[in-house]
């Protein structure tokens, strides 16, 4: 794998679990955890490719 490849998944993983802990702060269930983090994860990234 290239560094950059391992840097967007590092990136990816961390706005997984910025979104799941703000799930858990607002005290979600597990489905509304995975919910939160995925989309979070997901909007993260996309912003991030259109910035870059």
């Amino acid at each position: 794998m290239e560094f950059i490849s391992i840097v967007d998944i590092i990136g990816t993983i961390a706005f997984a679990m910025s979104g799941a802990l703000r799930a858990i702060e607002k005290e979600m269930d597990y489905y509304g955890i995975a919910i939160f983090g995925i989309t979070t994860a997901v909007a993260g990234g996309t912003i991030r490719d259109v910035l870059t």
